[in-house]
């Protein structure tokens, strides 16, 4: 469920080419529409899901057609519950990991590959330019994919298309070499509207539910320092519109990089911003002997492009990727940090320079 749900938001995409079109790429930095909630029906020629999304904290989805998308997904704060089956045992994750790394988004509407393609955009690249889909306006980015020995993939093209104004895909054309044309598309509708409650109705998870604990705490900045050990650092300086989501704390965070080869550090702390569907993501902890192994935001199978560059003086690391989001990692003294975001490098940075510690329980 959950891998389907990315492919139907993310992409292979090893480079932009500049879509063939009449018109040049837009210019806002920034959605025109920002969105906060919708629902959206996903699908291809194997499924569909229905899709309710009301912020990274608040999401529901449910099958409607197939066996690809047939799973009932139901977050709510800081709990999980998905059923796969009728009858059958479901999944029950709770306290949450709210950022990335660490934490799994379960719709990411923007999508790591789109994620990519904006940052590109930002960054004063030519990747989109304008197009339609019938009637309808959109933001059309035509890339290549290049063949992927590892995930057995061939090579080809995809293409994207986004809403002019909200960013939210509308469909997506995957064609790899020697096999069948991909499509799946996006439908939205209540965009910024009150969702019916009934569908976040929690589902009954079982009781041999599979279940598993993150143990992350939600607390605000200065009620984490006594657990932490440290006092964590928040931005000062966002693109306008992104507000603090939320904090918290764990006794050790996930396992990250490529096949988890990055152990749990302990004292980890995690911060997501949003402005709409977009998100910056935050994360603190404790170093260790080794530090970053490997790209912490790393998967298997799945190419990442990486440059040295610094954060304030001290040696950074920014990772862009189809589908990982642009991002820095670094190591400050005794602690380790990843910055995420749908941004190009210099914006990452500016955000990471613009950091400073919040006042501790006494402050």
């Amino acid at each position: 469920m959950r891998s389907v749900l990315h492919l139907a938001i993310a992409a292979t995409v090893i480079a932009a080419v500049p879509a063939a079109a009449a018109h040049s790429a837009p210019s806002p930095p920034i959605p025109q529409k920002p969105v906060f909630s919708y629902r959206a029906w996903i699908s291809d020629s194997a499924g569909s899901t229905v899709v309710w999304w009301s912020g990274p904290d608040r999401i529901a989805t449910r099958g409607t057609r197939g066996q690809v998308f047939g799973a009932r997904t139901v977050v709510s704060g800081a709990t999980e519950r998905s059923i796969f089956a009728a009858g059958e045992p479901g999944a029950l994750t709770r306290r949450r990991f709210v950022a990335s790394p660490d934490g799994f988004s379960l719709i990411d509407p923007l999508g790591a590959g789109v994620a990519s393609l904006w940052a590109r955009h930002r960054a004063g690249r030519k990747v989109f330019a304008r197009a339609r889909i019938g009637r309808q306006q959109t933001l059309r980015a035509r890339v290549r994919v290049a063949a992927n020995q590892c995930a057995g993939l061939r090579a080809g093209v995809r293409i994207f298309d986004l809403h002019r104004r909200t960013l939210l895909p509308l469909r997506i054309i995957t064609q790899l070499r020697g096999e069948p044309r991909r499509i799946i598309r996006h439908r939205y509708s209540r965009i910024n509207a009150r969702q019916p409650r009934g569908a976040f109705a929690p589902p009954r998870v079982g009781r041999g539910a599979f279940r598993r604990d993150d143990r992350f705490r939600r607390a605000a900045p200065r009620e984490t320092v006594s657990h932490l050990g440290y006092l964590p650092s928040l931005p000062r300086d966002l693109p306008a519109g992104f507000r603090l989501k939320v904090t918290g704390w764990a006794p050790r965070g996930a396992l990250l990089g490529a096949e988890g080869s990055i152990p749990p550090r302990p004292k980890m702390f995690g911060a997501p911003y949003t402005r709409g569907v977009e998100r910056v993501d935050l994360t603190i902890r404790r170093a260790a002997p080794g530090d970053w192994p490997g790209p912490p935001l790393g998967r298997e199978c799945r190419p990442l492009s990486t440059a040295a560059t610094t954060v304030s003086g001290v040696p950074a690391t920014f990772g862009i990727s189809p589908e990982i989001p642009p991002h820095l990692y670094w190591r400050d003294g005794r602690l380790l940090y990843t910055l995420s975001g749908p941004f190009a490098k210099q914006t990452l940075r500016r955000i990471a320079e613009s950091m400073k510690p919040v006042s501790g329980p006494a402050g």
